[in-house]
């Protein structure tokens, strides 16, 4: 958690162009698969649909994957046996939000915060 809570308190002292939209995280001490998509809500084909694998403590980010705001939705599988659902409203705007993905070795944790 301590990763996740870094970005946030640095967050007010860098462009908002330089934070990634989304960021994602492998907390395990093992490699991982992980398969994601993530959507316009009012969309029918995904944005982000990817499938990559993450090393021990690896990461990583999308920057502004969005053209439009609204209603984002986030799927993400690991291993293919662990997944997590989120939705979420974003605006491409320098408001915008900065949505942190952790795997962790039992779970998963999506946190949101404001930019």
């Amino acid at each position: 958690m301590l990763g996740s809570s870094s970005i946030f308190t640095i967050a007010g002292c860098l462009h908002t162009d330089s934070l990634p939209a989304i960021s994602i995280s492998n907390q395990t001490s093992n490699r991982i698969d992980v398969k994601l998509v993530v959507r316009d809500v009012e969309e029918e084909e995904p944005v982000i649909d990817e499938t990559f694998s993450l090393d021990a403590d690896g990461d990583k980010s999308y920057s502004q994957p969005f053209e439009t705001g609204g209603e984002k939705e986030l799927r993400i599988t690991v291993n293919g046996n662990r997944s997590k659902r989120h939705t979420w409203n974003d605006s491409p705007s320098s408001s915008g939000s900065v949505l942190t993905v952790s795997i962790l070795e039992q779970d998963i944790n999506i946190e949101e915060a404001v930019s």
